[in-house]
């Protein structure tokens, strides 16, 4: 890329790239998604069912062979 080209380029950029408060917030607990459609969806916050509760127990390969 010549001098004349690379100047055009970082015009560009400065003009059209997006930068700023246009940034998603970034909130992890955003629950809006949450609906009772079809497929429900749940909360992120929302518990997770753990059928082994010793971890001594919690072996991956175990529990496929059954």
């Amino acid at each position: 890329m010549n001098s004349a080209e690379r100047k055009a380029d970082d015009q560009y950029e400065a003009e059209n790239d997006v930068t700023g408060n246009d940034a998603p917030s970034g909130i992890p607990n955003d629950d809006t998604y949450v609906s009772g459609g079809p497929v429900p969806v749940q909360k992120d916050d929302a518990p997770v069912e753990d059928p082994i509760d010793d971890p001594k127990f919690a072996n991956s390969d175990a529990q496929l062979g059954e």
